[in-house]
């Protein structure tokens, strides 16, 4: 009987023992996120503070240094900052595996872009500036953009009307390229938020917008947008960066392209993952990432709930093309699902070239370059056909 009696109590030292450990795990969680946020917006950590002895172009985190690779060597480009953004619960923190914050890495505008870049003024209103590669390497962009000084007219011409509507807005520039959206946000007086996943063109936006004295309004992401995270390589097309296809990539190739094309190996984000970077309730959205479309609207509903998007512009030509195909990120089952939520979200879709309308029923039939989806609360852009 004594002894019968002995292990209950042993059990229950074990117990509170276990409850004490468990309170000092969520203090000591506690204490590190607000040293985290301190000092710092919307809880980011900036890694570069304190190591200015670094080699130039390395950024030093806690799982990632980023070293200049063939394609940069020649840039002196600006810097990468690795901000550090805690995107679980306190819960799900002092659980098994827990206490991985995850990193968005973004360029730092506030060192000087590279001298050797040639950068334009464009001819549309308000002309504003922008870098663009060079012609053999983006054939259609940029050879466009230094042959005529403009790019997709008549999107841009819908985008500024958009903007005068909505001058309190965010632009947020999926798939920005060299930046024709999110700069010419940026010269509208707006701030714009760019992700951009190929490395070249991130940096010719950053000397855009340093050129065109708006580097304070725009914040540039080196990632690739997505439903979800996960590692990607990069796909390049042969004269049309523009074209670039993003890719999942498993863990053994990432690895090998981490260690020999570092830029060309990225980390996906998805939309909801932006709102630290937005402070409008009203965004103007522009997607453009090659097939993606699909998963940047699913994997941003939080952020399309909470955020108003008078008017979401969409490059509709690759996922028209892909949509029956087995491995395509946008096929037909997830573009219907797409269509579907953004109808119940009262918004009406339509082909930017002539502005007539398309119906969310027969998305199958779909043919178009571009399309824009307007919210029923907004104003026309075109006389509806």
């Amino acid at each position: 009987m004594p002894g019968w009696r002995r292990r209950p109590r042993t059990a229950h030292r074990l117990l509170v023992l276990v409850l004490a450990l468990g309170a000092v795990v969520i203090v000591v969680n506690l204490v590190a996120g607000d040293r985290n946020a301190a000092g710092t917006d919307h809880g980011h950590h900036d890694f570069l503070e304190g190591n200015e002895d670094w080699p130039p172009g390395y950024v030093q985190s806690q799982d990632l240094l980023h070293p200049p690779s063939k394609m940069t060597r020649d840039l002196a480009g600006p810097g990468v900052v690795v901000r550090e953004v805690d995107e679980e619960s306190l819960f799900d923190r002092i659980l098994p595996g827990g206490g991985s914050p995850r990193t968005l890495i973004t360029l730092d505008m506030t060192h000087p872009a590279s001298p050797s870049l040639f950068c334009i003024k464009t001819r549309n209103e308000p002309q504003y500036s922008i870098c663009p590669h060079n012609t053999p390497d983006d054939r259609y962009i940029s050879e466009q953009l230094l042959r005529e000084g403009t790019w997709e007219t008549q999107i841009v011409s819908l985008f500024t009307t958009a903007l005068t509507y909505y001058p309190s807005s965010t632009v947020i520039d999926l798939g920005a390229h060299v930046g024709v959206y999110s700069l010419l946000g940026a010269r509208m007086g707006v701030r714009a938020v760019a992700v951009e996943p190929v490395w070249s063109s991130a940096v010719r936006l950053h000397a855009g917008a340093a050129a065109g004295g708006v580097a304070n309004k725009v914040t540039i992401l080196l990632h690739a947008i997505a439903d979800s995270r996960f590692q990607a390589k990069l796909r390049y097309k042969t004269g049309n960066l523009g074209g670039t296809v993003v890719v999942k990539a498993d863990s053994e190739e990432a690895e090998v392209i981490h260690k020999t094309r570092p830029h060309d190996l990225v980390t996906s984000v998805t939309l909801d993952h932006l709102k630290v970077f937005v402070n409008t309730s009203v965004v103007l959205l522009k997607i453009d990432v090659e097939g993606w479309e699909c998963g940047a609207v699913m994997g941003g509903r939080s952020f399309l709930t909470s955020h108003f998007a008078p008017y979401v512009f969409m490059e509709w030509s690759v996922v028209a093309n892909n949509r029956h195909k087995y491995h395509s990120p946008c096929r037909l089952h997830a573009l219907q699902s797409m269509v579907r939520w953004l109808a119940s979200r009262g918004y009406h879709a339509h082909i930017t070239k002539s502005g007539a309308p398309l119906s969310p029923t027969k998305v199958d039939a779909w043919h178009a370059g571009d399309i824009y989806w307007r919210h029923n609360t907004a104003p026309r852009l075109h006389q509806e056909v």
